[in-house]
């Protein structure tokens, strides 16, 4: 039954009651049959009206609430529009308020899972082929050598080559895993995370920047270094603050000619430590600047494809930075190279 027949029914019987009690209440009283007689037409007369204004006042109530049972079963077909024109009591208008932010949430929590498995799925199929390119390199290299068709002369050069792939594949094996670590960590873990600790930056920086000598004389790179006269000590992840400096200066090196320079500046405030990795390559346009940190977004993809940029680098060492409580961010212009400013809190918060 519906709350319209509901009110309806309640209506009549009540009316009908009062009646009733009426008219057994003049049985016992001395009126005359007229009187008695105008007495229950009053009476009807009443409780009809009585019914009628009750009817008309609850109205606008029936409708809202006839509204929010058909939007209700709307959500199920992905309909998300507000509920407006509410005319009942300010509970029921409370109820519809809170109502629209709940499909707000709704529909903000839909975008972001169909985004996010559009993005898997773009994930997918572009590390699928990043994969597949190396591998058929391999493969094709393989063969070459197994049926004699590589001079002598060459041999070594193949060798560098196919070790080239699977340092490549390698790469690629290791930013996978970064990203499924760092997509799984938030606040919680991190707050309970014991990999914090004093970090002094002299020491550190000597196991970060000693390898990534070896590759700047590849290219006839020269890694320039500015510090202040003392490194301050950091209280973070190592490993991470490892990770991102990793990741930015190797992006420095593949993106910059050879014989060019490649800075190293850290500057210290009372509260943060910043770290400034600038390179002497192509740049970056404007128009992709705010685009570089996205999950798998690369500016050139064919300049990408030679140096096996895979654009997850970027959105590792951005998200672990957050994590510890810091931000990454760049400045670049075409042409005259990129500048990326790594700043972590003296103390972090984990």
């Amino acid at each position: 039954m519906s709350i319209r027949s509901l009110v309806a029914l309640s209506f009549c019987l009540g009316g009908l009651v009062a009646f009733i009690c009426v008219w057994l209440g003049l049985q016992q009283m001395l009126v005359s049959e007229t009187e008695a007689n105008l007495i229950l037409l009053i009476t009807l007369g009443a409780s009809s009206t009585g019914a009628l204004v009750s009817f008309l006042l609850l109205h606008p109530t029936v409708r809202s609430l006839q509204k929010l049972s058909r939007q209700v079963k709307g959500i199920s077909m992905g309909n998300f529009t507000p509920i407006a024109d509410i005319r009942a009591p300010k509970e029921l208008r409370s109820l519809a308020g809170n109502f629209n932010q709940m499909l707000e949430t709704l529909e903000e929590s839909f975008r972001s899972l169909s985004a996010s498995e559009a993005e898997k799925s773009h994930l997918i199929a572009q590390l699928g082929h990043d994969i597949k390119t190396p591998l058929a390199a391999l493969k094709n290299q393989v063969e070459a050598l197994h049926d004699g068709m590589i001079q002598p002369e060459e041999v070594q050069f193949f060798y560098q080559q196919m070790e080239a792939q699977v340092d490549r594949l390698t790469t690629l094996t290791n930013q996978l895993m970064e990203v499924a670590l760092v997509e799984r960590e938030n606040l919680a873990e991190l707050q309970a995370d014991n990999s914090y600790k004093e970090v002094k930056l002299d020491q550190a920086l000597l196991a970060i920047l000693a390898p990534f000598q070896l590759k700047c004389q590849k290219k006839q790179q020269q890694l320039l270094v500015q510090t202040p006269d003392k490194l301050p000590t950091l209280f973070c992840d190592e490993l991470k603050l490892h990770r991102i400096l990793d990741n930015l200066l190797d992006n420095a090196g593949k993106y910059s000619p050879e014989q060019t320079n490649i800075e190293l500046t850290i500057t210290a405030t009372d509260t943060h430590v910043h770290f400034t990795i600038k390179d002497n390559g192509v740049g970056i346009a404007t128009d992709d600047l705010p685009f570089i940190f996205n999950r798998l977004y690369r500016v050139d993809k064919s300049r990408s494809s030679q140096t096996g940029g895979s654009g997850l680098g970027l959105y590792i060492s951005k998200t672990l930075a957050e994590q510890m409580g810091g931000t990454l961010t760049v400045e670049s212009q075409l042409g005259q190279g990129s500048s990326f400013i790594l700043s972590l809190p003296l103390t972090s918060a984990a």
